[in-house]
């Protein structure tokens, strides 16, 4: 009748424990995977939202780098015009001849025509210096946003560059996942 279990030496109890032994280390095995594979999952998406963020910041910079381009023709037109207008006022200098400030004053025949002469050389010295504090303003607005173009600029190509290193690393992270889940399957 009765067939009777062939056990080890051991006896029954000791084929318990290294089942039971087999099955905690194949549960630690599978909860070391899933462990793992939820670091992944957390890399994956931490990559992905640095990722979204450097996209943001990319298209804000390169936004302002838009912004600021059509600003440059207009301020180098402006400073061109200054310049003409300081050209035209060392041509007319130089077409006064040789007649110093002084020699116009003290030719003058009359009083009054000596006011009106210093009046005269005042308001050309006030000129001249408006347009050169105006040239000089000018050119600085003009160096000033060139400065600010090109520094978004820079800001979006390094927004882009970094937007590239973190999709290749949650790139990286779903292979290592997909190896993973291929180890387990």
């Amino acid at each position: 009748g009765r067939r009777e279990r062939y056990y080890p030496a051991s006896g029954p109890e000791q084929v318990r424990e290294e089942v039971q032994q087999r099955i905690e280390t194949f549960e630690r095995e599978q909860n070391g995977l899933l462990d793992a594979l939820e670091a992944i999952d957390q890399a994956v998406a931490a990559a992905l939202e640095i990722a979204a963020h450097r996209e943001r910041e990319a298209d804000e910079a390169g936004a302002s780098a838009r912004d600021h381009e059509p600003q440059l023709p207009d301020l180098e037109a402006q400073l061109e015009r200054t310049r003409r207008a300081m050209s035209m006022r060392v041509v007319a200098l130089y077409k006064t001849g040789e007649l110093g400030p002084a020699q116009l004053v003290f030719a003058s025949q009359s009083l009054r025509e000596l006011l009106d002469r210093v009046d005269v050389l005042g308001k050309l010295l006030a000129h001249d210096r408006l347009l050169y504090a105006r040239f000089h303003a000018e050119q600085q607005a003009l160096d000033a946003a060139r400065a600010d173009a090109a520094a978004a600029v820079q800001r979006r190509d390094e927004a882009r560059a970094q937007l590239g290193e973190r999709r290749a690393q949650a790139e990286q992270e779903r292979a290592a996942k997909h190896t993973l889940l291929a180890a387990v399957k």
